[in-house]
């Protein structure tokens, strides 16, 4: 579909928020946001929480969703002339496509378990972060409901018999051979087809970022893997002074090491537990209230029964 020029302005994107290490906690949403921001294309960014999978962006025109998913998204804007790609001969379109595919077979799945699938993980960072974008009480319910989504979609790929702990090698080591092709590819150019950056910087960069910027306590081999290849966090630290000036890097400060893994007193100060024990206390206490008038009502009806019989017998002597 095409939107007429004048009206460009008019195209909203809803994103996953951030926080002040990274645009946005979403890969697919910081790829997109990544790509705007090269191309200076006329979108208007919102934050939101909603959307059609929990983690992917939307370009609305008006009311309207246009179009969902980073990689079509960034074709819609190609095809309404705000491309990053008008260099790249046939042979290196082809090559983004190859790459596109590998890192959503490989880069993604990797990342999606290590938030959502790993226990520590999920409890320390995850469900966290997550929870407090959102509006109570999607906060409480949300969370756990997308890991059971994400575990379910990562497993239905693994082999029979294998456990979730299996299925994560498997896919932490396809993850780290897709970090080196990445490496290898790049080799000492400033983007991945020469001196201008294209879409396929985009989407690496939606990824790489998050592992850089965003470490996570437990099964952290993929941000110890990305930090051995030296072209790559440049390339990463490059993109984020071009298109992400004001915000803030763990890498640049040296602080790239993994975040202290938690204890029993760090569970307790988290807002969302003790949002989950208020509503367990008061929906105990309102069942017990309803039992308490029930029993009540219960009492003072056998006890007016009682003394119609009573009033009853009465009168007929």
């Amino acid at each position: 579909m095409s939107v007429p020029g004048r009206q460009q302005s008019r195209l909203e994107l809803l994103l996953h928020p951030g926080d002040e290490y990274v645009g946005s906690w979403e890969p697919e949403s910081l790829q997109v946001l990544t790509y705007v921001k090269l191309t200076k294309a006329p979108v208007s960014i919102k934050t939101s929480w909603q959307s059609p999978s929990g983690s992917s962006p939307r370009l609305l025109y008006g009311s309207r969703t246009v179009v969902t998913r980073a990689e079509d998204i960034i074709v819609y804007l190609k095809e309404q002339g705000y491309s990053t790609a008008a260099h790249l001969k046939d042979y290196q379109q082809a090559e983004t496509v190859a790459y596109t595919a590998l890192l959503r077979d490989r880069l993604q799945p990797a990342i999606l378990y290590c938030r959502w699938v790993n226990a520590q993980n999920y409890v320390d960072v995850t469900r966290r972060w997550y929870g407090k974008t959102l509006p109570f009480p999607l906060s409480i319910f949300l969370p756990s409901w997308r890991q059971r989504c994400v575990q379910q979609r990562l497993m239905a790929g693994a082999v029979e018999g294998s456990g979730t702990e299996q299925r994560g090698l498997e896919l932490l080591t396809k993850a780290e051979e897709c970090i080196n092709l990445l490496s290898a590819r790049l080799g000492e150019d400033d983007y991945f087809f020469g001196d201008s950056p294209s879409p396929l910087d985009s989407l690496v960069f939606g990824y790489l970022e998050l592992l850089l910027q965003c470490p996570l306590p437990s099964n952290n081999s993929l941000h110890t893997q990305l930090h051995s290849c030296v072209n790559l966090v440049v390339f990463c630290e490059r993109i984020r002074r071009s298109c992400f000036p004001g915000v803030k890097s763990r890498t640049a400060q040296g602080h790239a090491s993994n975040p202290p893994p938690s204890t029993p007193t760090t569970l307790w100060k988290d807002p969302t537990l003790w949002l989950c024990v208020g509503v367990g206390v008061l929906v105990m206490g309102m069942q017990g209230v309803r039992v308490g008038l029930w029993r009540g009502l219960r009492q003072w009806v056998s006890l007016r029964l009682g003394r119609l019989r009573e009033g009853e017998e009465d009168s007929s002597m």
